[in-house]
């Protein structure tokens, strides 16, 4: 007989994985390897979204159609243009002036360009991050449901929304 090394699947009734920072992969409780207090995120908790860019202005301009269109009443927006040629601030911040726009002098790869924006975040004392994909369209609910999710379970860690690849 095999040994069931999967964790037992979420109830059907959620929709959003999550992630809990107390449980291994065999799903028994393992010592977190960081404390985890989420108390300050509340379901209209500033979220502050970090998303990074390296040229693809277009794709850029259309997530940040979808960001402005949230329903989420408190959200901070943080782009890091990683070293883009040419610089992507003129274009954003044309249309988007709540935008904070990060410019990297060149690109420091996927890590390097959301450490930069999370750095600006935790210095603007951010209590829950959303890191963003420049390619990614996000429901205008997205945020209410991942904040509900974080206020449920004060042990909770990290939350993460169900991708949808568009046609």
């Amino acid at each position: 007989q095999k040994e069931n090394w999967w964790p037992a699947p979420l109830p059907r009734r959620r929709r959003r994985h999550v992630w809990d920072s107390t449980r291994s992969a065999a799903g028994q409780s393992a010592e977190p390897s960081l404390s985890v207090d989420n108390s300050s995120v509340t379901v209209n908790a500033p979220i502050t979204l970090v998303i990074a860019a390296w040229n693809q202005l277009d794709k850029t301009l259309e997530c940040l159609e979808t960001v402005a269109a949230l329903a989420y009443p408190a959200s901070r927006t943080i782009l890091v243009d990683n070293g883009s040629e040419p610089p992507l601030a003129p274009a954003i911040t044309a249309r988007f002036p709540a935008v904070e726009v990060v410019r990297l002098p060149h690109n420091l790869g996927f890590a390097g360009g959301y450490n930069a924006g999370i750095r600006q975040a935790l210095e603007g004392n951010a209590a829950a991050l959303l890191l963003l994909n420049n390619d990614t369209l996000i429901a205008q609910d997205a945020l209410s449901h991942l904040a509900a999710d974080l206020d449920v379970a004060p042990n909770v860690g990290l939350v993460s929304a169900k991708i949808y690849y568009v046609d």
